[in-house]
């Protein structure tokens, strides 16, 4: 039997790595990849055997000049279960190194705890008390922060037992042409959690079906990604203090992985009771199936406060309702460990049972962050477009008409300038409230969002102080007024376009917003062109018909022809203006 020792060079923390990385030991430090030339430390036993309680020595050796500053080292199966940590560090040079107790075993994992530059180490461990099988240390070595390597091996500890437990975790399954149908079962024989709210299954960006069976839940998932695909099973809409199980596929390389979110993070975790576990990548997407126990072993973390550390557990029963997440991204380059998910992941609307059959929808987007998006669309593509059109060509005609002491082309522009204001002051108020600070991925867009803002403010107080029709400064007024106006409109253009290619969002929705947006730009400004040379026409008109003639009655009939052309004019502005900002809406909302 076989028993290999990893060590792995993990997250750059000076006083030593996480205990999250115990399975993963992998330090994600601004995306850095681990080394692909040959570790320049190796791993060295005092024996090629062993037997239970047996003492082994562990040397970490490399060239003198060569130091190190950060690792992690532990032992496991290299058959069976290649998961669980094996055996405990009983000794080793404690002025820089410490142990970890993972899964709420004492001492199976060690690790630097300060920066200081190592060299040659010798650490001494105890092999379990029963036969466990053949064994390998697996190690990673951190020498700066961008620099590491990993799955660095020891050779095989040999178990001269010949009665080793191997433990019992299932083979994982690379299927070359999956099965999997979300059409044909989803609403019928399984329950399902479907992206975006239009697809039907198989055109979905990414899926989960769901049955229970013979105290198993029975999982199928897929989703358009080049790593991995994960479900969370959470108390509420907010990530943290979740379970998740995912499916990682890097070329033949694929697992399924349980994990725990303490925060915004996700921690490995042994996956030993999950089964029929298949896991493939084709044609850009990622599909998988497995059966997880409806109540399986708690998820366990440790309590470092303690002494000695105290194991602390939770329990995830799918037997209860769970508001499911659905996340996806990428994994480091030749690992199995999962990079944190870019794209904003999908929260159902509903608690979801697991029994059932229903298809349940969901959104990336929390409902604060829809209204922020849908307060500016309709804002500023719809009222402001509407707005402005009014004021600059529709002055005359049904707009010259007088109610209540003013024009109506006056009153319907600053009714609908006004409630635009209110709805891009609302849709301020929400983000800064609710995002609770700035974001890398929108700085752009939030940049442009303060101008308009303060460029929306001085518009309105503008409207207050504006001179009366007599005064020398009102024709200065109408063109700063104008001017700021249609800057301001401009720089929401750029704003929601910037909006719409922030990360974040899939690839399909940032797709069908850019086309929202340029739709609407190209069709703004067509109705505007349209608009101006229809009233310049009918100021020459106007002018030619009164040089010919004094007749009252033909001039009428000229002014009515001319309204009635503007009106149609008009009214397909808004027609199409109103379907565009429905689009813009369903961009948003869809996804």
């Amino acid at each position: 039997m076989e028993l290999f020792f990893y060590l792995v060079v993990v997250q750059s923390f000076s006083e030593g790595a996480p205990s999250g990385t115990c399975l993963t030991m992998f330090p994600k430090h601004d995306l850095a990849e681990k080394m692909s030339t040959t570790c320049p430390f190796t791993i060295r036993l005092s024996s090629e055997t062993y037997t239970p309680s047996q003492e082994i020595t562990v040397f970490i050796e490399g060239s003198a000049e060569k130091t190190f500053k950060g690792f992690q080292i532990r032992a496991h199966r290299v058959k069976g279960d290649t998961e669980t940590i094996m055996g405990t560090f009983t000794d080793f040079p404690d002025e820089y190194l410490k142990t970890l107790s993972c899964f709420g075993e004492l001492h199976n994992m060690l690790t630097h705890k300060d920066a200081v530059d190592k060299g040659n180490l010798t650490l001494t461990w105890k092999a379990p008390d029963v036969p466990v099988g053949d064994l390998v240390f697996t190690a990673t070595i951190l020498t700066t922060f961008a620099e590491f390597w990993g799955d660095e091996k020891s050779d095989v500890l040999v178990d001269t037992s010949g009665t080793a437990n191997l433990g019992d975790l299932e083979k994982m399954h690379n299927q070359m042409h999956p099965d999997i149908d979300f059409v044909g079962t989803c609403g019928k024989t399984k329950g399902c959690v479907l992206f975006p709210r239009h697809c039907m299954g198989d055109d979905c960006l990414a899926a989960v079906s769901f049955h229970t069976h013979d105290d198993y839940v029975h999982f199928e998932m897929m989703a358009k990604a080049e790593g991995y695909v994960s479900v969370g099973f959470s108390d509420d809409k907010l990530m943290g203090d979740d379970e998740t199980l995912s499916c990682t596929a890097q070329d033949l390389r694929v697992t399924v992985q349980r994990g725990y979110n303490p925060a915004l993070y996700n921690d490995r975790q042994y996956t030993v009771g999950v089964v029929n576990m298949t896991t493939v990548q084709k044609d850009g997407y990622i599909y998988c199936r497995f059966a997880r126990p409806i109540v399986m072993p708690p998820l366990v973390s440790v309590n470092y406060t303690s002494d000695p550390p105290t194991p602390i557990t939770q329990t995830f029963d799918l037997s209860k309702d769970w508001y499911l997440f659905l996340a996806w991204g990428y994994t480091f380059a030749d690992t199995d460990v999962m990079g944190k998910h870019i794209e904003l992941p999908l929260v159902t609307g509903d608690r979801v049972s697991l029994s059932s059959t229903t298809v349940y929808r969901g959104s990336i987007m929390s409902k604060w962050l829809q209204a922020h998006g849908c307060l500016t669309v309709i804002a500023w593509m719809l009222l402001v477009g509407l707005g402005t059109v009014v004021a600059r060509h529709y002055r005359q005609g049904i707009g010259a008409k007088m109610a209540r002491g003013q024009k109506r082309w006056f009153q319907f522009h600053r009714w609908l300038v006004g409630l635009a204001a209110v709805f891009t002051s609302v849709s301020f108020i929400l983000i800064f409230v609710k995002l609770g600070g700035w974001s890398e991925y929108v700085t752009v867009h939030a940049y442009l969002g303060i101008a308009i803002m303060a460029a929306t403010v001085l518009q309105a107080l503008g409207g207050l102080i504006r001179p009366s029709p007599t005064s020398k400064m009102r024709p200065v007024f109408n063109w700063l007024h104008r001017t700021l106006g249609k800057l301001t409109h401009a720089a929401t253009a750029a704003e929601i376009y910037f909006a719409f290619q922030v990360p974040l969002f899939p690839d399909a929705m940032r797709k069908f917003g850019f086309i929202v947006f340029l739709v609407w730009v190209v069709t703004q400004l067509f109705w505007e062109i349209v608009m101006e040379i229809r009233s310049r026409q009918s100021k020459k008109s106007s002018a030619a018909d009164y040089e010919v003639s004094y007749n009252v009655k033909i001039e009428e009939k000229s002014a009515e022809k001319t309204n009635r052309v503007a009106n149609v004019i008009l009214l397909l502005y808004i027609l199409n203006i109103t379907g565009i900002t429905v689009a813009g809406l369903c961009a948003i909302l869809l996804f």
